[in-house]
């Protein structure tokens, strides 16, 4: 084999595996959702290749190696960022992410003192406004609303899916575990929502915590270091737990 013939063969192979990679990377047409480990965040892509950020992981470098593998890399910029609790940590972590991701928009915990976190995390965003009840974002086929201040509640909706956030506050502690469950609501809400909840289990007892994670209501448990990448068309959704 002539080595331009080599050359050419190996340049249409590097093609095919950079095509796959960007192909892989792409919402076609679907939203998609990573909820990190521990419930402490989502990372949303949108069916319009946008993305959002809501809240922060403990380690800030690991939601940048997040966004960089999940996220097309024509859709780097945020969006939108959100934070739902006026935490230094919370503010610094984030920020480190936007040194990397700017964002065009985002929401903040309203009535917030000035302090060099959130300097440094105004830096990364183009504008913000205060997170208030009835507050939407909206983009082609997804929106995401404030639903509650005190404490912090976001609903992301994508046709009849509903997904309801809220960050916990308190550490993670050995007799409770984060679910992601669908559960009955009030009438406004076409579809019973996806709500990520910390659900206390029965403390000494194993076949009652297993009970607990597998009730009818219970959809996925939320193991410590997992990161569940949820994927909807607005109708069906499906979901995998994929290695942090």
């Amino acid at each position: 084999m002539s080595r331009w013939r080599r050359y050419t063969l190996a340049g249409l192979l590097f093609l095919d595996v950079l095509l796959l990679f960007l192909l892989r990377r792409t919402p076609h047409g679907r939203a998609h959702l990573w909820v990190f480990p521990r419930g402490e965040g989502l990372l949303i892509l949108t069916p319009t290749a946008q993305v959002v950020l809501v809240d922060v992981a403990t380690d800030p470098l690991w939601t940048r190696a997040r966004i960089g593998y999940e996220v097309p890399p024509w859709a780097r910029d945020l969006a939108l960022a959100v934070l739902t609790r006026d935490d230094p940590r919370l503010w610094a972590a984030q920020a480190a992410v936007l040194e990397a991701y700017p964002a065009r928009w985002a929401w903040t915990p309203a009535g917030t003192r000035t302090s060099p976190a959130r300097e440094a995390w105004s830096r990364g965003v183009a504008r913000f406004s205060p997170l208030t009840v009835g507050a939407t974002w909206q983009q082609p086929g997804l929106y995401i609303t404030v639903r509650s201040v005190s404490p912090p509640l976001l609903q992301v909706q994508v046709g009849r899916f509903t997904l309801l956030y809220a960050r916990g506050t308190a550490p993670l502690a050995a007799a409770t575990a984060w679910v992601v469950d669908q559960v009955p609501t009030d009438a406004a809400l076409p579809w019973p929502p996806l709500v990520i909840v910390r659900r206390p289990l029965p403390p000494g007892d194993a076949n009652a915590a297993l009970a607990v994670l597998r009730h009818p209501d219970t959809r996925l448990w939320l193991a410590e270091e997992v990161v569940v990448h949820l994927e909807t068309d607005g109708l069906a959704y499906r979901w995998e737990a994929v290695s942090p």
